[in-house]
């Protein structure tokens, strides 16, 4: 027993025990039960400035959140979703003549993604240096197709994915005649974030 590693003795001690019979493929995760919340709002504003002039502006926000849950011990809970997406556009549109239209638009789509891995004092286990952050160290080679306790411990990471998007575009229009001519331009901007500790 003195050979036993220490942080492995306390780490086996909260794993499960078989609820099934025999040596390999015992044990059956208990029921358990999840959800997913998703909240939706909304807004949008439109004013005319004038006879030939208006504005508009809109705001959308989303969110789903989904409790991590596979019916372990919450020391080997994973991170929950939390999604966030937020969608901003304002628009300027001008009847500069009876023949020639001006639109102007302006958009910012932000996404984050938290994965943040519930909190874990590593100081229970003895464990020192695992990682900045106090999570439950992801340990691997504790899974197979063989049985015994099927699942990961721990969390993979814990860190916040972040996607940005800003938009713009413009456009004219000139109409003459039977013809209609229109030129523009516009822009689409992606970026991926990744903040530091």
């Amino acid at each position: 027993l003195t050979a036993m590693d220490p942080v492995a003795l306390k780490v086996q001690a909260i794993m499960p025990l078989a609820n099934q019979p025999g040596y390999i493929n015992n044990y059956l995760v208990p029921t358990f039960r999840g959800f997913t919340h998703s909240t939706n709002m909304s807004v949008k504003f439109d004013h005319n400035i004038s006879n030939t002039i208006k504005i508009n502006a809109y705001y959308g926000q989303n969110n789903v959140f989904t409790p991590f849950r596979n019916g372990q011990p919450t020391e080997f809970a994973n991170a929950d979703t939390n999604n966030w997406n937020h969608t901003t556009r304002l628009g300027y549109d001008q009847t500069i003549t009876p023949t020639l239209l001006l639109h102007i638009g302006v958009g910012y789509f932000q996404t984050s993604q938290p994965h943040i891995a519930p909190p874990f004092d590593q100081s229970k286990l003895g464990l020192k240096g695992y990682e900045a952050n106090q999570i439950f160290p992801d340990i691997g080679g504790v899974t197979g197709a063989q049985g015994g306790f099927s699942g990961s411990l721990g969390a993979t990471f814990s860190a916040i994915a972040y996607e940005q998007k800003p938009t713009a575009t413009t456009s004219l229009t000139w109409v003459r005649g039977n013809h209609t001519l229109k030129m523009g331009g516009e822009y689409t901007g992606d970026g991926y974030p990744t903040p530091s500790n």
